[in-house]
């Protein structure tokens, strides 16, 4: 019996699913396996299915921008996520400037979402890019986006409350500025737009953040001399009128009255005073701040009164705000009851006085000089008010401090040693 030889059509057919399957093989090759998304051929141009995936990325950006500007940090922050992931596994310079610009936005919005250590990561992850990119930057450029990155790093170092790193990026940054040739002073300091040298918007930006790093770390020297450098930038540029150089005279006021300076000190915040209400930011937490610096210095010259007033004002803001529950407000309410005590409303005082002391109670800083000053204010108005019993659990706390070591026995008044030498 002879066999049935297989008809034209059939070996055709055949010759077509082998060819089928040849192209499917080579598409396998240009795509990539699934467990390695983005892998391509290096003797192949990009498939057309994927670029035309890729060309979406600028929306997702453009939907972030526009997220981040309404103050939808979340929104934001996933919108660039999904942005960079349209644009990682490419090695074009082009690519991975995005890359950069989009990991620097995703670090800023996790930080607008209290994101500190994952916001750190991604701005580390963008410095790995940027220094890839140098060559196509130029020296003067990629100092200058090192500097604007490395002040981000700072920040977030400085928010974990790791001074040591924040202050070592922060120093680092300066350097940065130094070596940049450019002469621009027009930058705004974002991740996006390069401007020039340490004699600029972003240089004075810079030292400002090292001072206030500075401040925190207990270096008041350095720090008054970091600010007064920042003060010269801005003045040669023309940036006094801001909220930045106002907030940056108020720290400068604060540590003037530290070092017994006073008058210096109120003229500085109340410059700053001047810009803040101008500018229509006095009802903020930098605001709030400000005036309880010019109440310190205000009542250092003597002006117990409009001392009085600012402190009002701040305790208003800080309420407004849901920040009077706060150590900060605790502060404010310690050196409100002490003025209240000094023009004669002892009630007030006393009222004052009482809230600080429970707010510092819940917070565990009871255990400090601010806490010694709340225990013996107490302690001298209600034994005015002729509670003896009030008075003397108060004078009794007080008195632990003191053997704790917590407290300086010469730091009290007299009516406090009186108390103690009774206990």
């Amino acid at each position: 019996m002879t066999r049935a030889q297989p008809s034209f059509a059939a070996c055709r057919f055949g010759l077509f699913l082998v060819f089928l399957l040849v192209c499917l093989a080579r598409e396998t090759c240009w795509l990539g396996s699934p467990g390695r998304p983005g892998q391509w051929s290096r003797n192949r141009p990009r498939p057309l299915v994927a670029l035309a995936t890729g060309l979406g990325w600028q929306e997702h950006a453009a939907a972030g921008d526009e997220a981040a500007k309404h103050g939808r940090h979340a929104d934001a922050c996933r919108r660039y996520e999904e942005a960079l992931a349209e644009v990682s596994g490419s090695s074009e310079s082009s690519a991975m400037q995005a890359a950069f610009d989009l990991l620097v936005k995703i670090g800023d919005a996790q930080m607008n979402c209290s994101e500190l250590v994952p916001a750190l990561a991604r701005y580390k992850e963008a410095h790995v890019l940027l220094r890839k990119q140098h060559s196509e930057l130029g020296s003067a450029a990629h100092s200058t986006r090192t500097a604007q990155l490395y002040m981000k790093i700072g920040a977030a170092f400085g928010e974990l409350n790791d001074l040591p790193n924040a202050l070592r990026t922060l120093r680092a940054a300066q350097q940065a500025l130094e070596a940049s040739s450019s002469s621009s002073s027009s930058s705004e300091g974002d991740a996006s737009s390069p401007g020039g040298g340490l004699q600029s918007k972003l240089g004075a930006q810079c030292l400002q953040d090292l001072g206030d790093l500075l401040t925190a770390d207990g270096d008041y020297k350095l720090a008054l001399e970091t600010y007064e450098e920042a003060m010269e930038v801005r003045e040669e540029i023309g940036e006094m009128g801001t909220q930045e150089a106002a907030s940056l005279l108020s720290n400068l006021g604060a540590l003037h009255a530290q070092a017994e300076r006073p008058e210096k000190a109120l003229d500085m915040l109340q410059e700053a005073h001047r810009i803040f209400t101008n500018e229509g930011l006095l009802w903020s937490a930098d605001g709030a701040s400000l005036l309880v610096n010019l109440a310190a210095a205000q009542e250092e010259c003597q002006q117990t009164k409009q001392a009085l007033a600012s402190l009002l004002q701040a305790q208003d803001i800080m309420e407004s705000q849901g920040q009077l529950e706060t150590e900060d407000g605790a502060f404010l309410l310690c050196a409100l009851g002490r003025l209240h005590e000094q023009v004669g409303d002892k009630e007030y005082a006393l009222e004052a006085l009482t809230k600080a002391g429970q707010l510092l109670e819940e917070q565990g800083k009871l255990d400090s000089e601010e806490g010694a000053a709340v225990l013996m204010g107490a302690g001298r108005l209600y034994a005015e008010f002729g509670d003896e019993e009030a008075s003397k659990m108060m004078y009794e706390s007080l008195n632990e401090l003191v053997k704790q070591g917590i407290i300086d026995p010469m730091s009290l008044d007299d009516s406090a040693l009186d108390a103690l030498g009774e206990i």
